[in-house]
């Protein structure tokens, strides 16, 4: 036997050996190529799901923002009107330095409280004076 038939001897036996493990290797690339290729086209869905979500919520806020502003704007001049709807405003009457607003608001409710009662005084007699004639 000669060196080249020892050595196609030994390469023909390796190869008989390592022919299963060889497919079996090729078996288990083409897996994981395809499990790769899997897992990148289910990222790319994904991220092309997440752009598509955040530019609707994007949208969606806008809208919200523009809805949202009237309603409270109306929410807000309703209650404003609330609360100074048992207000009373009294013009006319010189501001005074370190006035006290309650004092000054008793003379008004005071006088006129008094003219209230002249008139209506004076509205009594002149019916009286009417039923007379």
């Amino acid at each position: 036997m000669g060196q080249n038939t020892l050595k196609k001897l030994i390469k023909d036996t390796i190869t008989e050996v390592l022919s299963p493990f060889k497919q079996q290797m090729k078996d288990e690339i083409k897996s994981m190529k395809e499990s790769v290729q899997f897992m990148s086209d289910s990222y790319e869905e994904y991220r092309v799901t997440m752009k598509n979500i955040k530019e609707q919520l994007k949208t969606i806020s806008k809208e919200n923002e523009q809805n949202s502003y009237p309603i409270l704007e109306t929410k807000i001049n309703n209650l404003e009107q609330k609360k100074r709807s048992n207000n009373l405003v009294i013009t006319g009457i010189p501001k005074q330095k370190d006035e006290d607003v309650g004092k000054v608001v008793q003379k008004v409710l005071t006088t006129l409280k008094e003219l209230i009662e002249k008139k209506i005084y004076m509205k009594h007699t002149e019916k009286e004076k009417m039923r007379t004639l």
